[in-house]
């Protein structure tokens, strides 16, 4: 483990605490990564760097809205899917981690559908990631989805939402359509977003049930 580890803190919003801690290795990572156990903390771990953020109402808002709009989705769009929360993708090899705000497989439900441990490497990495950014992130988290294999990242920053799609030699690039969900229009994800603020949680999800039946279900004319 590294012998003196730079610590800064960042009190850019009251309501969030984050820390990055410089010259960090994988074993001050593992050793931070217990410290935190089960508590709603991510950790961030670059290679280099280490991020330990707690998120503010506003982050956690906006990634449970998200979260069931694709529940939703994948239901009345008849998609297979396992949905395995911010669980921590790490991969040793790559020496790099970090949880996600919320992740599922697709392609490869059936793959880990029956496993309590879900190792990279040996196991796919999901095969779509969410990440809210209403709070600024002090790492290149982005870059970490990269390193550990993650086809698709959906960015969601309160405006609109990014789709970005791994490429077979790397790196990602925004893509106009989701591959997991090609049919639904990015805009729409932040129309119904900002609709949440405005109605009941129980309303707003008849009103995506409604949305999905009307525009993406209706028949062809």
């Amino acid at each position: 483990m590294t012998d003196v580890l730079d610590t800064i803190a960042i009190p850019d919003d009251p309501e969030v605490e984050q820390f990055v801690f410089e010259n960090a290795d994988w074993s001050f990572y593992e050793l931070i990564l217990k410290r935190v156990g089960d508590r709603r903390v991510f950790v961030t771990f670059d290679g280099e760097r280490l991020e330990v953020m707690s998120p503010s109402p506003e982050h956690e808002r906006n990634t449970s809205r998200l979260e069931k709009l694709v529940w939703i989705l994948f239901e009345e769009l008849r998609v297979d899917f396992e949905s395995l929360g911010s669980f921590t993708l790490k991969k040793r090899k790559a020496n790099r981690g970090l949880e996600p705000d919320r992740c599922f497989y697709t392609r490869n439900a059936n793959a880990i559908r029956h496993k309590r441990r879900i190792i990279l490497g040996q196991d796919p990495p999901p095969d779509l990631a969410i990440e809210i950014e209403v709070t600024r992130r002090l790492l290149d988290r982005v870059g970490v989805y990269e390193r550990l294999g993650v086809p698709e990242v959906w960015c969601y920053d309160g405006q609109r939402l990014r789709i970005l799609v791994l490429q077979p030699t790397g790196g990602y690039v925004d893509a106009p359509r989701s591959p997991t969900l090609p049919n639904l229009p990015p805009e729409e994800v932040h129309r119904l977003l900002q609709r949440a603020w405005e109605i009941s949680e129980p309303a707003w999800m008849d009103e995506v049930r409604a949305w999905i039946r009307h525009d993406l279900l209706k028949p062809a004319q």
